[in-house]
């Protein structure tokens, strides 16, 4: 097929709806043809050709039109765990992560608020969960954290600003996060990873949040209960986004004790967690690669 122009070649392959697995396939053999180069196991002449070969089998010109008809996160690297968490130090493009079903790194983020308890009087809790876009390959319209993959060698608390502020369409710095739980398994039928969970204040009215359509169908806001009652609802399948595993247990657990720790709560009210973590006696190790132990100190008026 021969192109007068460029962006009539670019224009082509907006036009074509290549199957993403075969995108995939083609870019990681590229990948390690080049990997031959470079260890001088192939002449560059041959591999120069095997490329060629496999671009005109896809109806394109070169890498970086593949590159293009990739999706962005399909090419995203993640670094592969072990059974219990360990780095293996390889990292891989997501895709094979996903059909390989390895485990890797994820982390999620709780915006929270605050609200009376009409009985108690006490500041309780509220937390923001989502109802996940229907047009998502995995869950769609199934509730759901703001989560996501921790790409490459990015640390914890900075993958987890990145996907809160993209998601909430508003800006989160890492020092605005708090770190509530170390990585835990997280295993559903389609996924498996290791992953740590943060909270931030939320400074908007509950539920006046706005989202990010193409991830986020809806928003929903809870209390403590509430989410504890769709962590242990019987009607899950291992398919189900949210489930009663270690990982959403250990989220519940976290939270409850939160609640209980006055300076937490004040902190939360003045929606700040700039000193909140040395406040209450918190150890940030966000740096740490999954499988690495954090935790939270007792706390002098609670134990978290």
């Amino acid at each position: 097929m021969i192109f007068e122009k460029e962006r009539d070649i670019i224009q082509y392959m907006k036009n074509i709806n290549y199957d993403q697995q075969t995108l995939q396939a083609a870019y990681a053999k590229i990948s390690e043809l080049m990997a031959e180069g470079r260890e001088k196991i192939k002449d560059w002449n041959v591999i120069s050709s095997e490329m060629d070969a496999i671009f005109e089998k896809l109806g394109i010109k070169d890498l970086v039109e593949l590159q293009n008809l990739i999706s962005d996160k399909n090419i995203e690297t993640l670094l592969v765990l072990n059974e219990d968490g360990t780095s293996t130090g390889q990292y891989m493009y997501r895709g094979s992560v996903h059909d390989n079903g390895l485990f890797h790194r994820e982390v999620a983020c709780l915006p929270i608020n605050t609200y009376l308890d009409p009985i108690t009087k006490k500041p309780r809790i509220l937390i923001t969960i989502i109802r996940r876009s229907y047009e998502k390959k995995s869950g769609p319209g199934e509730h759901g954290l703001l989560a996501g993959h921790v790409v490459g060698k990015q640390n914890l608390k900075a993958a987890a600003a990145k996907e809160v502020s993209e998601e909430l369409k508003n800006s989160f710095e890492p020092d605005e996060l708090m770190q509530i739980i170390k990585p835990t398994k997280n295993v559903r039928a389609d996924n498996k990873a290791y992953a740590t969970c943060f909270v931030t204040a939320d400074t908007r009215s509950p539920g006046l949040q706005v989202f990010q359509p193409n991830e986020v169908a809806s928003p929903d806001v809870l209390n403590i209960e509430k989410f504890k009652e769709m962590v242990m609802d019987p009607k899950q399948t291992d398919k189900s986004i949210i489930q009663n595993n270690e990982y959403y247990r250990a989220i519940i657990s976290a939270l409850e004790k939160l609640q209980e720790v006055p300076k937490f709560m004040t902190f939360l009210a003045s929606k700040s967690f700039g000193p909140l973590q040395e406040a209450i006696g918190f150890v940030d190790e966000t740096e740490a690669v999954a499988g690495r132990k954090s935790h939270l100190r007792n706390a002098k008026e609670g134990s978290v």
